[in-house]
């Protein structure tokens, strides 16, 4: 996971939330990543696609449950 920030959160009181964000070559590498914290049985609850030139700023209150 060379390259990734970690950014811990507080999404309430309750459920701490960290963010894991960073560029990724493919799938492939973005593969390996949800793989190693499925390894370590972490639980993902989001994964977005943000482009280059967009703040990549996340607030865990404010996801889609479609």
């Amino acid at each position: 996971m060379d390259g990734m920030s970690i950014l811990p959160a507080a999404a309430d009181e309750d459920a701490p939330v960290t963010t894991l964000e960073g560029e990724l070559a493919d799938q492939a590498a973005l593969t390996g990543v949800i793989n190693t914290l499925y390894e370590l049985h972490l639980p993902i609850l989001l994964v977005k696609r943000v482009c280059i030139n967009q703040e990549a700023e996340f607030d865990p209150r404010e996801t889609d449950t479609d």
